[in-house]
C-alpha cells in the first residue's frame, strides 16, 4: 500500500515470463517493454488492480506483451496502457476480454499510436465497462478485435473511442455497441477507419446515449446493418467529407429517438440496402451543405406511432433512393426539399396506410429543391404536397391518388405532368401554372386566395370546382378552355 515499483524489459532477446501480472496492485507500478523486449503471462494482465492503485505499461519500439487471459486496464484503480512506435500487445484467449475502465469508479486509458503498433484482442473489447474508459488509436495504430466491441457497457460505465489519422484502424469481428447501457462516444477523423462488416452496429442500444462522429476526407466507418437509437438515444454526425458505408440503415427503433446529420461537400452516408427514418420511434435525418445519402427503398415514418423527418438544404445536397420512397408508411413522415437540393426516387408514396400522415414540402419559404421521380401517390392516410418557395420551378412528377396540394409562397410552380389526384388544391400565394394539358387535376376542388393565381398558360384544363378570390389567367397561346 503506497509502494512504487518499476520494471524495464528492453532489448532483443530480453524476456520476462509470468502467470498473472499485476501492475499497480495496491500501489503504483510501471512496466516498460521496448527495443525488442518481450513479456509473456499465462494468466491475467491487470493495470491498477485496487482502488487507489495506479498501473502504467508502455510497449514501444518493437516491444511485445503476450497475455493468454483477460487484460484489465483500470480494474478498480487507474490503468494506462501506451502502445507506440511499433509495439504490440496480444490478449489472445478466445474467452478473455480486454476491459478499459472495468469496475465502478475505475479509470482506464489505452493509446495505440504510430505505424506498426497493434493491440490484438481475441474476445470482447470493452471501453468503459462499469468505469470510465478511453481508447485512442492514432497516427497509423491498429486495434484488431475478434468478437464484440462495447463503448459504455453498463449503467455506470462511460466509454470514448477516438480513431484518428491516416492508417489508424479499429477492426471488429462482430457487433459494435456505442452506448450499450452506459454512455458511449466514437469519433473517427483525419482519415481514421472503423470496420465492422459482419454484424450490426448500434448507436445507443439500451437506455443509454450513443454518439458517433465521422469527420474529414478519408475517414470511414464500414458496417453491416446500422441502427441509430435502439431503446435509447443515438446520434450520428457525418461531416467535412467523412463517409459511412453500411448495408441497411435504421434511425429510431423501439420507441426511441435517433438523429443523423450529413453535412458538407464529400460527406456521404451510403446504404447498400434500405433506409428507415423513424422505424418505431422519432427519427430525424438532415442533409445539408453538399452532403449526400443513398439507399434502395426508403421509409420516413415506417410503423404505427413513429415519426420521421427528413430535411435537405444547401446547394449540392442530395438524397438518392433507387427504389420507392415512402413518406408516412404507417407512421408520420415529413420530407422537405429546399435551397436547390436534389432528391431522386423511382416512385414516391405519401401516407400509404390508414392513420398515416405524409407531407412533402417543396421549399421552406425560400428556394425550392428538385424532386426527380415518376409519380407521387397519395395513399389511404392524410397526404399533402406543399409548394412553399419564392423561385420559379418546373415540377414534373405525376401526382395521383388521395392527396391535397397547397401553394403557399410567392413563386411559380409549373406542372408538367397530367395529374389526377383527388384531394383539394389551395393556392394561398404565388402561381400554379399549367405546363401541359390536364396538368390541373380534374378530380380536385380549387380554392384561390387573394394572393393566389391559377395560370392556364395556353393549355386547356378541367377542374372539379373553383372558388376564386384571386386571379385566373389565360396566358400563352389563344384557344385554351377552362372547364369547371
Amino acid at each position: 500500500d503506497g509502494a512504487t515499483g518499476v520494471v524495464n524489459v528492453s532489448g532483443a532477446g530480453s524476456l520476462w515470463s509470468n502467470e498473472s501480472l499485476n501492475i499497480g496492485f495496491y500501489g503504483d507500478g510501471t512496466l516498460n517493454i521496448n527495443d525488442g523486449g518481450k513479456v509473456t503471462n499465462t494468466g491475467l494482465g491487470i493495470l491498477g488492480n485496487y482502488v487507489g492503485s495506479t498501473g502504467t505499461v508502455n510497449v514501444s519500439t518493437g516491444g511485445l506483451w503476450d497475455i493468454t487471459q483477460s487484460l484489465f486496464v483500470g480494474r478498480a484503480g487507474i490503468g494506462t496502457l501506451t502502445i507506440s512506435e511499433g509495439g504490440v500487445v496480444n490478449s489472445s484467449a478466445a474467452t478473455a476480454t480486454g476491459e478499459i475502465g472495468s469496475n465502478t469508479g475505475s479509470t482506464g486509458i489505452v493509446t495505440v499510436s504510430d505505424a506498426g503498433s497493434q493491440w490484438n484482442n481475441y474476445s470482447d473489447l470493452i471501453v468503459g465497462n462499469s468505469g470510465n474508459g478511453t481508447l485512442t488509436i492514432s497516427e497509423g495504430g491498429v486495434v484488431n478485435n475478434t468478437k464484440d466491441v462495447y463503448i459504455g457497457r453498463y449503467v455506470t460505465g462511460s466509454g470514448l473511442v477516438e480513431v484518428s489519422g491516416a492508417g489508424s484502424q479499429l477492426n471488429n469481428g462482430r457487433y459494435l455497441y456505442v452506448g450499450s447501457k452506459g454512455n458511449g462516444e466514437l469519433n473517427i477523423d483525419r482519415g481514421g477507419v472503423v470496420n465492422n462488416t459482419t454484424a450490426t452496429a448500434y448507436i445507443g442500444y439500451d437506455s443509454a446515449t450513443g454518439i458517433v462522429r465521422v469527420s474529414d476526407a478519408g475517414s470511414q466507418w464500414n458496417s453491416a446493418a446500422l441502427i441509430v437509437g435502439n431503446s435509447s438515444s443515438g446520434t450520428l454526425a457525418i461531416d467535412r467529407g467523412g463517409v459511412v458505408n453500411n448495408t441497411t440503415g435504421n434511425i429510431a427503433q423501439n420507441g426511441t429517438s435517433g438523429l443523423v446529420t450529413v453535412s458538407g461537400t464529400g460527406s456521404q452516408w451510403n446504404n447498400s440496402g434500405s433506409l428507415v427514418v423513424g422505424h418505431s420511434g422519432t427519427g430525424t435525418l438532415t442533409i445539408d451543405q453538399g452532403g449526400a445519402v443513398s439507399n434502395t427503398t426508403a421509409f420516413v415514418g415506417s410503423n404505427t406511432g413513429s415519426t420521421g423527418v427528413v430535411k435537405i438544404s444547401g446547394d449540392g445536397s442530395q438524397w438518392k433512393s433507387s427504389s420507392t420512397l415512402y413518406v408516412g408508411h404507417l407512421g408520420n413522415g415529413t420530407l422537405t426539399l429546399a435551397d436547390q437540393t436534389q432528391v431522386s426516387a423511382d416512385t414516391m408514396n405519401l401516407a400509404m396506410y390508414n392513420g398515416a400522415t405524409g407531407t412533402l414540402n417543396i421549399g421552406d419559404g425560400n428556394l425550392a429543391g428538385t424532386l426527380t421521380t415518376a409519380s407521387i401517390t397519395g395513399g389511404s392516410g392524410s397526404a399533402t404536397v406543399n409548394f412553399n418557395h419564392t423561385d420559379d420551378i418546373d415540377f414534373s412528377p405525376r401526382m395521383t391518388g388521395k392527396l391535397a396540394v397547397n401553394h403557399l409562397s410567392g413563386g411559380t410552380t409549373r406542372l408538367l405532368a397530367a395529374n389526377n389526384y383527388t384531394g383539394a388544391t389551395t393556392i394561398s400565394a404565388g402561381t400554379l401554372q399549367a405546363g401541359a394539358a390536364n396538368a390541373f387535376s380534374a378530380n380536385s376542388d380549387y380554392t384561390l386566395g387573394t394572393a393566389g393565381q391559377l395560370d392556364l398558360a395556353g393549355y386547356s384544363q378541367t377542374l372539379a370546382s373553383l372558388n376564386n378570390a384571386g386571379v385566373v389567367s389565360f396566358n400563352g397561346a389563344p384557344g385554351a378552355v377552362l372547364t369547371v
